[in-house]
């Protein structure tokens, strides 16, 4: 947003109180880039093309939420480098340029923060473990991502519809 309104080269210390926490909406931001696209892409054609991604984030502090020990996918294939990071699944929408088969742009639409789930200490109960185990097959990155595509179908639905309502 600071890069948009021109002010990336300027002192952000007074921005940060915006950016801490839950102060913005960001699902609500992201749908209006979301209508915005399927607007776009429904003017040439009748297919969208979303893109999913696990993206990791690097970060230094060791309080901040969410953030484990990661691999780092970017490391060599024949040794497992970690990473203190935050991992977030990412779906994008194509913005077809010209044609069905061109080039497009991929716009991201939504962004859903996974941390890893904790493991539980050496004298926890089975009961606990037995949760854990449960918890870690819900949230893992494919099931989450996989729930956001289910869910982006369903409000493309209703995107779709209400730009053929405002066609007609």
């Amino acid at each position: 947003m600071l890069t948009a309104s021109g002010n990336q080269f300027n002192d952000w210390s007074a921005a940060y109180r915006i950016f801490k926490g839950e102060r913005m909406d960001t699902k609500k931001l992201l749908e209006v880039i979301r209508k915005e696209v399927v607007i776009q892409n429904n003017k040439e054609q009748d297919y969208i093309y979303a893109h999913m991604d696990g993206t990791l984030l690097r970060k230094r502090g060791k309080k901040i939420s969410g953030t484990g020990w990661l691999r780092d996918p970017l490391g060599p294939p024949f040794c497992n480098n970690f990473i203190w990071g935050q991992r977030f699944a990412q779906v994008s929408l194509s913005l077809i340029e010209k044609d069905t088969f061109g080039p497009s742009r991929a716009i991201p639409i939504d962004l859903k923060h996974c941390p890893p789930t904790r493991k539980p200490s050496k004298n926890a109960t089975e009961s606990d473990i037995a949760l854990y185990r449960e918890r870690q097959k819900k949230e893992k990155m494919s099931e989450v991502g996989a729930q956001r595509i289910i869910a982006l179908r369903k409000d493309l639905e209703g995107a779709f519809q209400t730009f053929v309502d405002i066609i007609s």
